[in-house]
């Protein structure tokens, strides 16, 4: 799903302290050493992004999306990766047979701390890799249902991610790349870096009571966001902001608060402690990132010239843009929502509870019809039965009926023993239904990592967006389910 379709996407037109902003964006830009391209700050900018995490195809259409774009309208992509997060990151769910038993069953590569932001966890490394793989195929009963070997693969020689979110978006622009090509990538604890992202700060700073209000007054308009309202107090109020507090005090993330008892506005820490800037060496900023809503109105109102959500940023961005509008009013790049569901397909049976149902009802059905299924029985025995059963048992009395049912049974009984594969096939064919029911919940999971889809599956998924940038598929006609 493209909404609206690729072929109807604009850019936002930047401005000349636009194009300053983005020179100064040009150092804090990373390619992994997978290309060489240079970033060109005068030319447009399509963005996207995510936690770092090992996510699904619904993710990896955001940045499908955005190179289609970008090839059509000569527009630089820039994966964002929002390393100030303290998502969990070092589990993913891999699909396991054993027998004709699915399941989904959790790859450990590492104990997640939810106090640490992944941009300050320790990295994956290839010999933390191959532990926990040793470890998962000794407790998996049976074996990984696709090809994992992308995952098993090492890291580039000579690559030393410094944390978690960097070895995690190395693996992923490797596997990414086939589909999206090169892109440049940004962290988001880098953001304070900049020079415009300081003057946002301390506008809010200067502000604060009217951006905050506009802020939640936005989120209560829009409730099935869930956006959270910030904290209004008598001499103090919440700002949209995260206190990045560095790898010796836990690699934390903390709120932000604008203390306004003085006459001078000054930022603190949710304690009171005043925030400060970090030493010189490390660029003189403070240590801040954005929450959510300011991440991406940021992003919109200064770096980038059309950005891509999935559907649940879509309706959060709703709140963005009531936000922005009511408290700066000053324009925001376009945006666009990027989605789709991609399923792995076994060859473990799969079945729906009506499936489940007509084998029960065949089961129960074939010892009386048995007749009715093969050719070839006993024509003596064929010609007794339909004189049972074509017969008035309504005219006979009591003990007749009896006899006459009796009869029907020793038939139907020397039908099974002459064919008793018929039967024992009908047994097969409800026990595979009913583990066929039970797999369908893992089957129609669409939250696997990316990396276990076969390559052709998701080469058909960028076919598809570029069938949207062509001027096909888009939120009115549905592209319809990828099977992988």
């Amino acid at each position: 799903m493209a909404d609206p379709p690729i072929a109807a996407w604009r850019l936002g037109e930047g401005s000349a302290t636009h194009r300053g902003d983005r020179a100064a964006l040009a150092p804090l830009l990373d390619t992994f050493g997978l290309h060489n391209t240079p970033f060109d700050p005068t030319r447009p900018i399509i963005a996207t992004g995510h936690q770092a995490a090992f996510w699904h195809p619904g993710i990896l259409a955001k940045d499908i999306a955005m190179a289609v774009a970008c090839a059509r309208r000569g527009a630089q992509p820039v994966h964002l990766v929002v390393d100030h997060d303290n998502n969990p990151a070092q589990t993913l769910r891999l699909p396991v047979r054993s027998g004709d038993a699915l399941s989904a069953e959790l790859l450990v590569l590492g104990k997640d701390d939810p106090a640490t932001r992944t941009g300050e966890r320790p990295p994956i490394d290839d010999a933390g890799l191959q532990r926990a793989v040793a470890g998962f195929r000794a407790r998996a009963d049976g074996e990984v249902a696709v090809d994992w070997g992308p995952l098993l693969a090492p890291l580039p020689k000579g690559a030393e991610p410094a944390n978690l979110a960097d070895s995690i978006t190395l693996r992923q622009l490797r596997w990414m790349r086939p589909v999206v090509g090169e892109v440049f990538v940004l962290r988001t604890s880098r953001l304070a870096r900049l020079d415009a992202f300081e003057q946002l700060v301390q506008r809010m700073l200067g502000d604060a009571r009217r951006c905050v209000s506009a802020y939640n007054q936005a989120a209560a308009a829009v409730p099935e966001a869930g956006v959270a309202p910030l904290a209004v107090e008598r001499d103090r109020v919440e700002l949209p902001l995260w206190y990045l507090a560095d790898a010796s005090a836990g690699g934390g993330r903390h709120r932000v608060f604008a203390d306004l008892a003085d006459s001078t506005p000054i930022l603190t820490q949710a304690d009171g402690a005043p925030i400060q800037r970090v030493s010189p060496e490390r660029g003189g900023h403070f240590p801040l990132a954005p929450k959510a809503l300011l991440l991406t109105a940021f992003l919109r109102a200064v770096l980038c010239d059309l950005f891509i959500h999935g559907t649940g940023g879509g309706v959060y961005e709703r709140v963005t843009e009531r936000w922005w509008n009511a408290w700066r009013g000053t324009p925001l790049a376009p945006l666009a929502v990027v989605s789709a569901d991609v399923y792995l397909e076994t060859d473990a049976p799969v079945a729906s509870l009506a499936d489940v149902e007509r084998a029960v009802w065949y089961r129960h059905h074939l010892p009386h019809n048995i007749d009715r299924a093969v050719d070839g029985l006993d024509p003596a025995l064929l010609a007794d039965k339909a004189e049972i059963v074509n017969g008035r048992g309504e005219d006979h009395p009591a003990p007749a009926r009896r006899a006459a049912r009796r009869r029907l049974r020793r038939i139907n009984r020397a039908f099974a023993d002459q064919h008793p594969g018929l039967l024992a096939a009908a047994d097969a064919a409800v026990r595979r239904a009913r583990r066929g029911l039970a797999n369908a919940e893992t089957a129609a999971r669409r939250d696997w990592c990316f990396a276990l889809y076969p390559p052709a599956k998701l080469a058909e998924l960028r076919s598809l967006l570029e069938e949207s940038a062509d001027g096909g598929c888009g939120k009115t006609r549905p592209a319809g389910t990828i099977r992988a």
